[in-house]
């Protein structure tokens, strides 16, 4: 069986521990089943742009979990919009 990928989105410097938690907990329970991707941790040097890497990875996701509270940054829209056009993408936000 295939690993679902999870991508989880927030804005960075707010709410940065708050992903690691929602990541760790995922990976705990659901280690087998799931890839969970954070931008910050899972990100490998490349020549792609960030924009890039995270529009990719999110169009891959089968599973979106945005984090959001007083404030999002332009990334963080960008990534909502592109997982809410994909039709397979479940919505954890």
């Amino acid at each position: 069986m295939d690993r679902l990928n999870v991508f989880i989105s927030s804005r960075t410097k707010e709410l940065h521990d708050e992903r690691r938690f929602v990541k760790t907990a995922i990976t705990d329970l659901l280690n087998d089943f799931v890839y969970v991707f954070n931008f910050e941790e899972d990100s490998v040097a490349t020549t792609d742009s960030p924009e890039i890497v995270y529009s990719d990875k999110v169009r891959k996701c089968d599973i979106y979990i945005g984090i959001f509270r007083e404030e999002y940054s332009e990334p963080t829209e960008k990534e909502y919009r592109i997982a809410k056009r994909k039709s397979n993408t479940n919505f954890c936000v």
